[in-house]
């Protein structure tokens, strides 16, 4: 599907307002996952790069553009500049790894985004990856259960998500997909499975208020994967890091020397 026209104009105008140039556009949230509903909007995030001379300044500036919230809110554009972006890749920010996990590439300048995810899987932490993701699902269920045991289903379906990528990285202790699609082959029940996509192809025709009730098959399930991540992230020891590399990759990307 090609994307909306109104992204790449949004874009030329904020490199041009800022002085700047943007290395790559993704898109993330429920459309990247994969779990878009009726209302959705587009959270578009990128990376830029500013003149060289603007890092030599004592006063550099303010180090993202954004978040900007346009067209009714249909559009929420953000982006960090490069120097940003790399230090906290380097400390294996799970959020900046969710961005350059991405399949949905609205712009990429030469051969920066492969670097980026090349450089991320040298920094990658698996202990502080399981530990977001399952505080992700915690504020989930905490946000989405009502007392009725009713779930928002766009919680429930934020709820399952982190909790299969902490599955994901436990057993295969590298960047996990952010695609519910791609984390599904984690489960090998196949009545659970088709419970899933019967509730993801339900979120995709309904608003981001629709409540239900959830088979506690699911739940049981669920509640299982989480207690073993904990388990096995509690037994890790802690994640230790170096950023030469991606201090070198940050000098080239800027043309310095």
């Amino acid at each position: 599907m090609p994307p909306p026209p109104f992204i790449a104009p949004a874009l030329a105008q904020t490199a041009a307002r800022y002085d700047v140039e943007i290395l790559f556009t993704i898109e993330s949230g429920s459309r990247a996952w994969g779990l878009a509903s009726t209302d959705s909007d587009y959270d578009v995030r990128f990376v830029y790069r500013h003149p060289r001379d603007w890092y030599l300044s004592l006063h550099p500036g303010r180090d993202m553009i954004g978040p900007h919230i346009e067209r009714d809110g249909e559009l929420d554009l953000a982006g960090w500049d490069v120097r940003k972006f790399l230090h906290h890749l380097s400390n294996s920010n799970p959020s900046v790894l969710e961005w350059l996990a991405s399949p949905i590439v609205y712009h990429a300048t030469g051969t920066f985004l492969e670097d980026c995810r090349r450089v991320a899987d040298t920094y990658f932490r698996p202990r502080k990856a399981i530990a977001h993701y399952l505080g992700i699902a915690h504020g989930a269920r905490q946000a989405g259960l009502d007392t009725d045991d009713r779930w928002n289903l766009k919680k429930f379906c934020y709820w399952m998500r982190p909790i299969l990528a902490a599955t994901y990285v436990v057993r295969h202790g590298r960047r996990p997909p952010i695609t519910m699609d791609g984390l599904l082959p984690l489960i090998d029940d196949r009545e659970l499975t088709a419970l899933i996509h019967e509730l993801m192809e339900l979120k995709h025709t309904v608003r981001e208020d629709y409540r239900t009730r959830v088979d506690p098959r699911l739940m049981t399930h669920f509640t299982e994967l989480k207690m073993h991540a904990t388990t096995a992230c509690n037994g890790m020891d802690k994640d230790v890091n170096q950023s030469g590399e991606a201090d070198a990759f940050f000098r080239q990307t800027i043309g310095y020397p």
